[in-house]
């Protein structure tokens, strides 16, 4: 209900109108409702404008939602016909088909026998009527007919009433085209196409590389072979992709570390990628091991061909044993549990050396505790090369700290403090020795009394107080890595 207002005279005046108390109550109340109705109505009307605003904003959002779903679809169905020619381009979407002739089988219909026998089509008419006269007209039990044969347009014999042929019976010829049985391949039939009158299959691919095996030395490369055929040995008419990558054994070659510190090196082939027919290069590492070379096709039946790579040095053996050896590392907590093999040649020269070092009295030292002059130990024999040759690396991670040690042919010889070693008094005998005797001077040994190697900035760092000892300048402590490190063959 509205409110009442009450007027003064001046604004009795200001509105120019004289009412009278009832007048002036009524005109005021119908004057403020009108107010308020029309503020009302303004509200409303801004309430529309903001409803309509809103409308238009939606309209505006699904426009652009609209038109961002036509551009994707319109992106989708791009990306899909550009990866149907892409397959179509690169060969692997399409089928080589292989056509063959029908073969056209024949039947004899005769009443209410004909559909029995349709069952049992044979190669030709002839073989058909009798095979219908044997299987329904003589095992049917009626009486006795005589069979007349093929007569190029039905199948004849003579009727139950008339043994002399004048009345014959006859069957009609059916027949229907039938798919050979493949030679080769036979797992997958042909397919009858009537349209075309044809039998027809997809062809099969099989992959072959060649050779399947081979033996290289380390850091050498070597040459495959990558051959795709049909199943009977033809050409594709059609390129047939081949990827290929090479994998190695991580313990192979000796390494029993296997990957517990670092990645080992697959090696490298060129291409990884090929058709149909072409060349692999397969490019060794210097580290020794068992290889694997897979040629991967996936139209093919077989899908993989592998060929295996020995990397190696050849004409390794294990180091004999002797009573004037003995031989030290390998143990089971290092990483390389058999590191004794040499080359035939440079197991002799190193049993010749142990010899002359145990018999010569010019290598008998004297005893301190009973001042008599005695035979020295037996040479302690160290590393050598790992059973298949290549990267001996000792910290495990398939780098080169022991990288002459890899063609059988070198050794290290124990000659520390430790039990075993060659006595520093005998160093410079044992030196001579390897010059004059060992081959002769044609073919003497090289050799190099090694320490372990200094870290910079050690102040306990073995620095050779004397030629050929690697003690300590400081705490007079030998070092205990101290060895000859000796190349057996090939010392200029």
């Amino acid at each position: 209900m509205g409110q009442c207002v009450r007027l003064t005279e001046e604004t009795k005046k200001i509105i120019g109108i004289q009412y009278s108390k009832g007048e002036a109550m009524s005109t005021l109340l119908f004057w403020a409702t009108g107010n308020r109705q029309q503020a009302t109505g303004n509200r409303q009307q801004a309430t529309g404008n903001r409803q309509q605003a809103t409308g238009n904003r939606q309209q505006a959002t699904g426009n652009r939602q609209q038109a961002w779903l036509q551009k994707h679809r319109l992106t989708r169905w791009l990306a899909k016909l550009f990866v149907a020619l892409s397959l179509v381009v690169s060969g692997e979407a399409l089928a080589e088909v292989e056509t063959v002739p029908p073969v056209q089988k024949w039947a004899v219909a005769n009443g209410v026998n004909s559909l029995w026998n349709f069952n049992f089509y044979q190669l030709s008419k002839s073989e058909a009527c009798l095979f219908f006269y044997n299987t329904w007209v003589v095992n049917a039990g009626y009486p006795p007919h005589t069979y007349i044969g093929d007569n190029g347009t039905y199948c004849r014999w003579t009727n139950f009433f008339d043994h002399l042929g004048i009345a014959a019976q006859q069957g009609i010829y059916w027949s229907k085209y039938d798919c050979p049985d493949p030679n080769v391949n036979p797992d997958v039939p042909y397919t009858y196409r009537p349209a075309t009158n044809t039998c027809e299959r997809e062809l099969k691919y099989k992959l072959t590389l060649t050779p399947d095996s081979a033996t290289i030395e380390p850091g050498q490369s070597y040459e495959f072979t990558a051959t795709v055929t049909t199943l009977d040995d033809k050409q594709p008419g059609i390129s047939v992709p081949v990827s290929v990558k090479a994998e190695v054994e991580a313990n192979s070659g000796g390494h029993d570390h296997g990957e517990k510190v670092a990645k080992r090196d697959k090696g490298k082939v060129s291409p990884a990628n090929g058709s149909n027919s072409f060349q692999i290069n397969f490019t060794s590492t210097q580290v020794s091991g068992i290889h694997t070379i897979t040629a991967t096709c996936d139209q093919c039946v077989n899908k993989t061909a592998v060929a295996k790579v020995n990397v190696m040095v050849a004409s390794l053996e294990t180091i004999p044993s002797s009573a004037f050896y003995a031989f030290i590392g390998g143990e089971e907590d290092k990483p390389h549990h058999d590191n004794h093999y040499l080359t035939p040649a440079a197991a002799e020269r190193l049993l010749v050396m142990a010899i002359n070092y145990r018999s010569q009295q010019r290598f008998k030292v004297l005893d301190w505790n009973t001042n008599i002059r005695v035979t020295p130990s037996v040479l302690h024999v160290n590393d050598a090369s790992l059973m298949w040759g290549g990267r001996f690396d000792i910290k495990a991670n398939w780098t080169n700290p022991h990288i002459t040690h890899m063609r059988g042919i070198e050794v290290d010889i124990r000659a520390n403090d430790e039990v075993g070693a060659i006595d520093a008094r005998n160093f410079k005998a044992f030196e001579k020795m390897l010059d004059d005797v060992v081959g002769g001077k044609t073919g003497r040994a090289k050799y190099l009394l090694e320490c372990t190697a200094d870290k910079p900035g050690s102040l306990l760092k073995h620095e050779r107080k004397a030629e050929n000892l690697c003690i300590s300048r400081l705490t007079l402590s030998p070092d205990t890595n101290r060895h000859y490190h000796i190349r057996l063959i090939g010392a200029k």
